[in-house]
């Protein structure tokens, strides 16, 4: 303005802000711990259906490592958690006796897939049993018999 610009011209100046990238732990608050948070948005979701969402410690560090290596930062968090919990989103509705969507690592990772407890199947009982190594013969097939894998789209 002092050279004789007016304000309605230079606004339409492009404006080139250099910023640094957050770390892994950052990344992980941006999921948990605001207001509004990404988990905190898709608990609610399932909450409405009366599931509840959790996601492992790992998963959530294994999701924001996937953001910072596609380098799309906090705003590419949302589009891995889409792409892991679309389908169980899809397939709570239709699952009625559906209490609990766990994503862990293995999900993540595409070794495995989001899981639906169902049942009486607590997630403290399964999260027992994988670390158990689901030795236990019948009731190994009992509790696979209460658990549904929901195939994911995470495929990169």
């Amino acid at each position: 303005m002092s050279f004789g610009l007016i304000p309605e011209f230079t606004g339409r100046f492009p404006v080139i802000v250099s910023t640094r990238m957050l770390t892994l732990n950052q990344m992980v608050q941006v999921m948990v711990e605001p207001k509004n948070a990404l988990l905190k948005q898709y608990k609610y979701t399932f909450a409405l259906h009366d599931v509840d969402l959790h996601v492992t410690d790992e998963a959530l560090n294994l999701i924001a490592e996937q953001a910072i290596a596609q380098k799309t930062g906090a705003r590419g968090l949302r589009a891995i958690m889409e792409r892991l919990l679309n389908n169980a989103m899809f397939s709570v509705p239709d699952s009625p006796d559906t209490h609990t969507v766990l994503v862990d690592a293995k999900a993540v990772r595409g070794e495995g897939s989001v899981l639906l407890l169902k049942g009486d199947l607590s997630l403290e009982e399964f999260l027992q049993s994988e670390r158990d190594g689901r030795a236990g013969g019948d009731n190994s097939a009992a509790l696979d018999s209460r658990v549904e894998e929901v195939s994911t789209l995470v495929a990169d």
